[in-house]
């Protein structure tokens, strides 16, 4: 048992090891390398692609909804329920970003949202005025929660990329303070400056910080 146990660990980390090889292997063009930012690179179903390409057709749908189904407010909540239950599904299955935060707030995203439009479709179900107002108060309670991650989460990445930035600052500073020390004389280190490579190219992962 401990002996499959070893082996089936071993090819475990066989195959992420090539994921991220074959990851780091995907060369993007600048002009379009922003929209796969974060996301999971040559998976087996393409989840990059598929996220950007469900992206644009969801807003597509809802402002078809919105445009052309004004008078059947019902159908128009079933629709997007099952386009919300479509998506939460890829982002459990797939896991698209690489960031593990990430997922996790995607599938936030998604639950909460499910669950504003399951209430959305209760509410005619409740006759009293009571009912009404509290679940009012609750579907605003919902999507003020919504935004709160939300803006959290990117005040935390911010943070996060603020203190890469620090990071490489950091390294390349030590670097050329060896650099100059060690291999160049004193006089012509502040004329060379310039010329003394870089040991670090750009602020791409929370690998950077570690290694810092």
């Amino acid at each position: 048992m401990n002996r499959d146990r070893d082996t089936l660990k071993q090819k475990i980390k066989r195959d992420a090891e090539l994921r991220l090889n074959i990851e780091d292997l995907v060369k993007l063009n600048e002009r379009y390398s922003t929209i796969f930012l974060g996301l999971k690179l040559n998976t087996p179903h393409n989840s990059a692609i598929i996220e950007n390409f469900t992206f644009m057709i969801r807003r597509l749908i809802y402002a078809a909804l919105i445009v052309f189904m004004p008078h059947l407010p019902q159908i128009a909540t079933m629709t997007l329920l099952i386009v919300c239950l479509i998506v939460l599904i890829f982002n459990l299955t797939e896991k698209p970003w690489m960031a593990p935060e990430m997922n996790k707030l995607a599938f936030a995203n998604e639950a909460l949202l499910y669950v504003l439009i399951v209430l959305i479709i209760a509410s005619p179900s409740l006759s009293t005025e009571a009912g009404h107002e509290v679940l009012g108060w609750f579907i605003i309670g919902v999507v003020t929660l919504v935004i709160h991650i939300n803006l959290t989460a990117m005040l935390v990445e911010a943070w996060h990329h603020c203190r890469l930035l620090y990071a490489r600052y950091q390294n390349n500073k030590s670097f050329l303070a060896k650099f100059n020390s060690k291999v160049m004389p004193r006089q012509d280190s502040v004329k060379h400056e310039q010329e003394v490579p870089s040991p670090i190219k750009e602020v791409s992962s929370r690998k950077e910080e570690d290694s810092s």
